[in-house]
C-alpha cells in the first residue's frame, strides 16, 4: 500500500475509473484537543468514509495531551491500529506547531548552547577626529545588550554608502573589558562596524549537527521506542515543516545574516581561508574579493545546514526503513530564501519525497509570478532527484468561507505546475473556541460540504494517478540564479543588480507557462552533472533543447564548460538582460572573454548597460555549423505574451510541444506507460474555448477527472506533424487528455455542430442554431 502511495500505479482505465486510495488526499489531522478515543475512532472512519488513504499526525495549538507523553504515544499507537483496520496510513509530522526541529522549544530551553545564533552588523556613524568608547554591555547608545562581540572595523562612510569599502581600519584589537571598542578616529565620515552574535532562543542552530541529534534523540527515537515496530508498515515516514538555517526577522531586511556555534571553522574548512577580515564583504563591497566572500559564505552555510539537519534526519530515516518528507521556508523568494534555506536544491536533494508548500486563497498570475515559484523548484527538483511524488502542503489560511471551487481551483493550478500528492492543511480534531482561529478552515466534517469530500478526492485521486509515474515532457531548462544571487546579496537591502536578477527570473516563471513552453528549473551543480546527447541536454528523464539564462553576473566554470559544451553539439542557449563576467572567484577574464564568444556580444559592455534606464532591447544571435544557437536579448523580456520577443526567440529554437489559442490557459504533459498525457487548466473566472495542438499523430481521447469516464475527442485533425483539435473549458475548469500516438479511428475533422460521437459511418451531432450545420 505505501509503495503504490511512494511510487504511483501503473496505467489502466479501469485504475483511472475507480482511482487507488492509495494516491488520494493525504490531510494534515490536527491533534488539537483532548483526544477522546471514541471521538478519535469517529473521525478515522469519517476520514476513511471520504477515500481518504492516510493522514499525518500534528501536534497543534490547543492540545490538552502533553506531547510526547506517554499518553500521546498510546492515542498514536490507537491510531495505527484503527487504522490498520481501514487500511489506512499513518504519517507523523515531527514537531509540536511547528517549525520543525526544537520539540516545542524544549531543545533551546533545555540546551542553551544549541540555540540559533546569528550574526548582527551594529553600525555607528560619526565625524573624526572623534573618541568612541562603544559599550556593548548595554542599549543606551546602540542595541547591544545580549550580544557577544565578533570583530569591528572602522570604514570611511563614504566608501560603504557606495557599496564599495576600499579603507579599512581593523580596531578588534582595542577590544577592552570583554565588550568595549575604544577608537581613536581620524579625520573624516566613518562607520564603526561592530559585528555581534546574538540568539534566538526559541530555535535550534540547525547548522550545528548536535541540534539535530538531539532532535531525533527527542523525537524520532521516541517514536522508535514506542512504535518503532510499525515502521515501514503502518507508520510509513516522517515529515519535516519549515525548518531554517536561520529564524529572527526573517521577512524583514536589516544587518543581520546566518551564523553559528563554529562558524569561522565551517568556513575555513570550506574554503582554505578566514572569514573574519572579509565579514564587511557580507555586507557592501570590498574590491576584488566580495563575490568570492559570499559565494564561499552562502555555498558553506548551505552545504553545511544539507548535512547538518536534512541528511542526519534522512538517513535515520532510511536506515529504519521509513521515508523523510516535508518542505521549506520561502520557497518562492530567491532574496529570502538565501537567509533561510541557502540553495534550495542542496535541501531537497536530501528528501525521499519532494515537498513543498502553498497558503492562502490565491495563485501565480502576471500579477504575482513568483507564486509559482515553488511549485516549479519542487517539480524540477522531483524531476532532477527521483522522487515520483511531489507533496504540496495546501490551503492553509484560505478562510473558513472556502468552497469545494476555491479549493479545486488552487489544486488544479498546483497540478498543473507539477505537484502530484495534495496535503491540505488542515483537519482539525476540534474548533471549540479559539482552535478555529488556527490557520482556518478546518477541511474537516466541520463544513457543510463535508458530504461530498468524496468527490473531490476522488477528483484529485484521478489527477495523482494520472500524473504520478512517467516522465515529464519539457524542452525548456531555465537556470536557477541562486548562485548570481549571492554575489550580489545584501541583507540589509536589495542591491539593483539583484532586484533586475529576481524580477527577470519572475517573469520567466510566469510568461514560460503562458507561451506555453513548460520548463524545468536547472540548479548549476545538477546542470554539471548533465549529459550532453544530440542537441539536448539530458538530466534524469528530463530532455531539455533549449537552457534560458536569467540574468546573470556569476556562474559556475563548471556551467560555463556545459554550455560550451552544449553549443557545440547543437544545444540552444538565450541568455536575457545581462551576460555572467564573473565565477565563483571573481572577476575571470577567461570566462568573460568565453560568454562574449559564445553570445557576439561584448559581455562588460553588457553588464554595464543592464541597469541604464531607457535603451532598446536588442536581439543578437550566434550559430554554429552542428545547429547550436546562443541568443542574446538585452533590457530584459519582461512579462511576455504570444507574438512578444520572448515567444519569438524561443521559436527559433524550438517546436512547441503543445500550443494552445489561449495565454490564459496551462497545461501539463507527462508520459506514463507508452501514453502521452496532458492536463490543461483553466484558473481564471471565465469560461474559455480554445484550439489544442499537440505535437505527433494519434487519437485523442478525453480522461474526465471529476466521473472517471473516458470519451473518444470526436472532432480533431492531423497538420504537419500534429494532432489538433478544440477545447472548451468552463471557469476554473480543467481536462485530461491522452493521446494515442500511431492510433487512427473515424472521426470529423471540422464542424461547427456539437458531436457527441462518431462510429460506424455516422456521427452524432447537433445544432442550436435549427437549419444549419456543417461538418466533414
Amino acid at each position: 500500500m505505501v509503495e503504490r502511495t511512494v511510487h504511483g500505479v501503473p496505467l489502466s482505465k479501469e485504475a483511472f475509473r475507480v482511482p487507488p486510495r492509495e494516491l488520494g488526499i493525504m490531510p494534515f489531522w490536527f491533534w488539537n484537543g483532548e483526544l477522546d478515543y471514541e471521538e478519535m475512532e469517529y473521525q478515522l472512519r469519517e476520514l476513511h468514509s471520504k477515500g481518504i488513504p492516510g493522514i499525518f499526525i500534528h501536534s497543534r495549538f490547543g492540545l490538552e495531551v502533553p506531547y510526547l507523553s506517554d499518553e500521546w504515544f498510546k492515542r498514536v499507537q490507537f491510531t495505527i491500529d484503527k487504522a490498520k483496520e481501514l487500511g489506512m496510513q499513518v504519517w507523523i509530522y515531527d514537531e509540536k506547531n511547528w517549525p520543525s526541529g526544537t520539540v516545542g522549544w524544549e531543545i533551546p530551553t533545555k540546551h542553551p548552547d544549541l540555540q540559533q545564533r546569528y550574526l548582527e552588523l551594529v553600525i555607528l556613524d560619526f565625524n573624526g577626529p572623534f573618541f568612541t568608547y562603544l559599550e556593548g554591555t548595554d542599549s543606551r547608545y546602540l542595541d547591544l545588550e545580549d550580544s557577544e562581540p565578533i570583530c569591528a572595523y572602522g570604514v570611511r562612510a563614504e566608501e560603504f554608502e557606495a557599496g564599495e569599502i576600499k579603507e579599512i581600519i581593523d580596531v578588534t584589537p582595542n577590544l577592552s573589558f570583554d565588550k568595549v571598542i575604544p577608537w581613536e578616529a581620524p579625520a573624516g565620515r566613518w562607520k564603526l562596524l561592530y559585528f555581534v552574535e546574538r540568539r534566538a532562543k526559541w530555535y535550534i542552530d540547525a547548522l550545528n549537527p548536535e541540534s539535530t541529534k538531539k532532535f531525533i534523540e527527542y523525537t524520532h527515537e521516541q517514536y522508535k521506542k514506542w512504535i518503532g515496530h510499525e515502521f515501514g508498515k503502518g507508520m510509513p515516514g516522517f515529515y519535516t515543516d519549515e525548518p531554517a538555517m536561520h529564524y529572527f526577522s526573517v521577512q524583514e531586511d536589516n544587518y543581520i545574516i546566518p551564523w553559528s556555534k563554529h562558524m569561522f571553522k565551517i568556513f575555513r574548512e570550506a574554503n582554505g581561508y578566514d572569514l573574519k577580515p572579509y565579514l564587511p564583504a557580507l555586507f557592501a563591497g570590498m574590491g576584488d574579493m566580495t563575490t568570492k566572500v559570499r559565494c564561499d559564505f552562502w555555498q558553506a552555510l548551505s552545504r553545511q545546514y544539507a548535512k547538518a539537519y536534512y541528511r542526519q534526519i534522512s538517513e535515520w530515516c532510511k536506515e529504519n526503513n521509513l521515508y523523510h518528507t516535508g518542505h521549506l521556508l520561502y520557497e518562492e523568494f530567491l532574496r529570502l530564501i538565501t537567509r533561510v534555506e541557502g540553495n534550495i536544491f542542496d535541501q531537497l536533494k536530501e528528501m525521499h519525497i519532494t515537498g513543498v508548500d502553498h497558503l492562502y486563497p490565491r495563485i501565480g498570475s502576471a500579477d504575482r509570478p513568483e507564486e509559482h515559484t515553488a511549485m516549479k523548484v519542487g517539480s524540477s527538483a522531483a524531476h532532477h532527484f527521483g522522487s515520483t511524488r511531489l507533496l504540496c502542503e495546501s490551503l492553509g489560511g484560505t478562510y473558513w468561507d472556502c468552497t469545494m471551487e476555491r479549493m479545486k481551483w488552487i489544486a488544479d493550478w498546483e497540478y498543473v505546475l507539477g505537484v502530484n500528492l495534495f496535503n491540505p492543511h488542515g483537519f482539525h480534531y476540534s474548533v471549540e473556541g479559539e482552535r478555529k482561529r488556527d490557520w482556518p478552515p478546518s477541511q474537516f466534517y466541520h463544513h457543510p460540504w463535508w458530504e461530498k469530500y468524496d468527490l473531490f478526492n476522488g477528483y484529485v485521486a484521478r489527477n495523482s494517478y494520472m500524473l504520478s509515474g512517467g516522465r515529464h515532457v519539457a524542452k525548456v531548462a531555465v537556470l536557477y540564479p541562486i548562485v548570481s544571487i549571492w554575489a550580489n546579496y545584501t541583507p540589509q537591502a536589495p542591491t539593483p543588480t539583484a532586484a533586475l536578477i529576481e524580477q527577470e527570473f519572475y517573469n520567466l516563471t510566469d510568461s514560460l507557462l503562458r507561451l506555453h513552453f513548460d520548463y524545468d528549473y536547472v540548479d548549476e551543480e545538477v546542470l554539471a552533472g548533465a549529459e550532453v546527447r544530440d542537441g539536448k541536454m539530458i538530466i534524469g528523464d528530463e530532455e531539455y533543447e533549449l537552457l534560458i539564462l536569467p540574468p546573470l553576473t556569476t556562474i559556475r566554470e563548471s556551467t560555463l564548460e556545459k554550455l560550451e559544451t552544449f553549443f557545440q553539439a547543437g544545444g540552444k542557449i538565450i541568455a536575457d538582460a545581462l551576460l555572467p563576467t564573473e565565477n565563483t572567484a571573481g572577476f575571470s577574464k577567461e570566462l568573460t572573454e568565453a560568454i562574449s564568444g559564445l553570445f557576439g556580444q561584448d559581455a562588460l559592455a553588457v553588464r554595464a548597460d543592464a541597469l541604464k534606464e531607457g535603451g532598446e532591447q536588442s536581439v543578437t544571435a550566434n550559430s554554429n555549423a552542428s545547429g547550436g544557437k546562443c541568443i542574446f536579448v538585452s533590457k530584459g523580456f519582461g512579462p511576455s505574451l504570444p507574438g512578444s520577443t520572448l515567444d519569438k526567440v524561443i521559436r527559433e529554437c524550438i517546436t512547441p510541444d503543445v500550443e494552445i489559442s489561449d495565454p490564459n490557459v496551462f497545461y501539463l504533459h507527462r508520459i506514463k506507460d507508452g501514453k502521452d498525457v496532458y492536463f490543461l487548466v483553466n484558473p481564471t473566472a471565465e469560461d474559455r474555448s480554445m484550439t489544442l495542438s499537440l505535437e505527433g499523430l494519434g487519437r485523442p481521447e478525453a480522461w474526465c477527472s471529476v466521473s472517471g469516464k473516458i470519451t473518444p475527442v470526436p472532432v480533431y485533425r492531423h497538420e504537419e506533424g500534429r494532432t489538433i483539435f478544440p477545447v472548451e473549458l468552463s471557469q476554473y475548469g480543467s481536462a485530461m487528455f491522452v493521446l494515442n500516438k500511431g492510433e487512427a479511428a473515424d472521426h470529423v475533422i471540422d464542424t461547427n455542430l456539437s458531436v457527441d460521437g462518431v462510429g460506424e459511418g455516422t456521427v452524432q451531432a447537433y445544432s442550436r442554431t435549427p437549419g444549419v450545420g456543417l461538418s466533414r
